[in-house]
């Protein structure tokens, strides 16, 4: 008995240039499919690199902490960018709590203590600064950050 055995053949997708324009079956889609990755890795370096570039200006400000959480906010306030880094000085009298960007993770500085932060290579920059001292203590805090 012989059985005719029906194959379904699929045709490669309809491909088309930037202009529009429909190009043959003869084209090399393996080729073209290379240039595209090749493009999409391009443009992840690119990314990376604007990441890593900074105008190396210095924002300073001298912050007064007490018991209440305060924050200072860079892309809110001049020059209106986040930070790549930032120095921070306690000049006390008491110890400072400082988280970055979110009030979770808190960093304890203490009198006279300094803490340096860098964020270069994060995705996020620093774009907040929240601090804090215990309850009835306060702190001079000065932030050197870097952008």
């Amino acid at each position: 008995m012989n059985e005719l055995i029906t194959t379904e053949t699929k045709s490669l997708p309809e491909i088309v240039d930037e202009t529009g324009k429909t190009l043959d079956a003869g084209v090399d889609v393996m080729g073209l499919v290379s240039k595209l990755a090749e493009l999409a890795q391009l443009a992840k370096i690119r990314k990376s690199l604007e990441k890593e570039d900074f105008s190396g200006r210095v924002d300073i400000r001298p912050l007064a902490s007490t018991d209440v959480m305060q924050m200072t906010e860079y892309t809110l306030d001049w020059p209106f960018v986040p930070l790549i880094g930032a120095f921070i000085i306690n000049n006390g009298p008491n110890n400072v709590r400082i988280a970055i960007n979110e009030p979770l993770d808190w960093i304890d500085i203490i009198v006279t203590g300094t803490r340096t932060i860098s964020h270069s290579h994060a995705k996020r920059r620093i774009d907040r600064i929240y601090y804090l001292c215990a309850a009835a203590e306060t702190a001079a805090v000065v932030i050197e950050g870097q952008y």
